[in-house]
């Protein structure tokens, strides 16, 4: 078995495996800990990604797995479900949805 992975602090991460069983909400809790130790440590944590927009409907996210289990390529998948977008930003924050869907288990990578 492996041990889970702790900060100097003991602060248990949140993808841990023991972290796992955790809820939801525990998984946060642990997270701000273990964010506010970082912010505390180094003085200036930088939010990444702050430009990008991670909301999504229920509708677009049904249409993003039609369309992924159609093997639509991700620009495609990202072209259609964010038109009003660049192509870059389409594509990224399509990828971050495939990424979370991938980690939730409702879709599978596709060969």
């Amino acid at each position: 078995m492996i041990p889970p992975r702790t900060t100097p602090g003991n602060i248990l991460l949140p993808h841990s495996p023991a972290a796992d069983k955790a809820s939801r909400s525990e998984r946060y809790r642990l997270r701000v800990m273990h964010d506010t130790k970082r912010a505390t440590l180094h003085h200036c944590l930088i939010i990444i990604l702050d430009d990008l927009d991670f909301g999504w409907t229920h509708d677009e996210i049904r249409r993003f797995i039609c369309l992924w289990n159609q093997g639509i390529p991700l620009p495609d998948i990202a072209a259609r479900l964010r038109p009003m977008l660049s192509s870059c930003d389409a594509r990224d924050e399509t990828a971050l949805l495939a990424m979370h869907l991938m980690r939730k288990g409702r879709i599978n990578l596709v060969k």
